[in-house]
């Protein structure tokens, strides 16, 4: 959560603002003294048969991490905001960065430690890796790459669509009031109170 909340609020990517992120990729990275360190701490030996599957995991999850710190924002950029979201911004950032330093120093069984590094190094190695690779080989990038892009429905198409579900309840609706006003009104203002009162009778029992 605070890992993944600093990537999220960080709209604004400058490059003290990348390097300040690496914190979040050291948090996550299962090296000794980060915040996940003990988090390959495997004392009973279940987990050794999915050890490769969970390494090459941790590896992806790094590689995105990383991947999402460099890549282009879509936002406005902190200028274009008022002047308190210019305040707070590095403010809010600044606290989930000093809670995961502060986590992984102090404050809870887990801290200050060095954790199974083998497997925290070789995640990490991992993840360097695949983040190296991805750009550089077009069989790794994510489908969704090779798929031209989509321009966002206009609020115009949006108006377009919701006028004609408009229309056609209208018409529906203009057609029921039509039955129910012409010769044959009557009749089905009949069957329909005879529906309405056996439902009701029905209830009732």
């Amino acid at each position: 959560m605070l890992v993944g909340g600093t990537l999220f609020i960080s709209s604004d990517h400058r490059a003290w603002l990348n390097r300040l992120l690496l914190i979040g990729a050291w948090s996550i990275s299962a090296l000794p003294l980060s915040l996940t360190a003990v988090a390959w701490n495997n004392p009973s030996g279940m987990l050794n048969w999915a050890l490769p599957i969970l390494l090459i995991a941790q590896g992806l999850l790094l590689a995105g991490f990383l991947h999402h710190i460099v890549l282009p924002s879509s936002r406005p950029p902190l200028e274009a905001q008022p002047a308190r979201a210019g305040s707070a911004y590095p403010v809010g950032i600044a606290v989930l960065l000093v809670l995961q330093v502060l986590l992984a120093l102090w404050g809870w069984v887990g801290a200050l430690e060095v954790g199974p590094w083998l497997a925290g190094g070789a995640a990490a190695a991992l993840g360097l890796a695949f983040f190296w690779a991805v750009p550089r080989f077009s069989g790794l990038k994510p489908a969704a790459a090779w798929l031209p892009r989509r321009s966002p429905p206009s609020m115009t198409g949006i108006y377009q669509d919701v006028k004609t579900i408009f229309s056609g309840l209208m018409r529906v609706s203009e057609t029921i009031t039509d039955v129910l006003q012409g010769e044959s009104g009557i009749i089905w203002s009949l069957v329909l109170l005879i529906l309405f009162v056996t439902l009701i009778a029905g209830g009732n029992r």
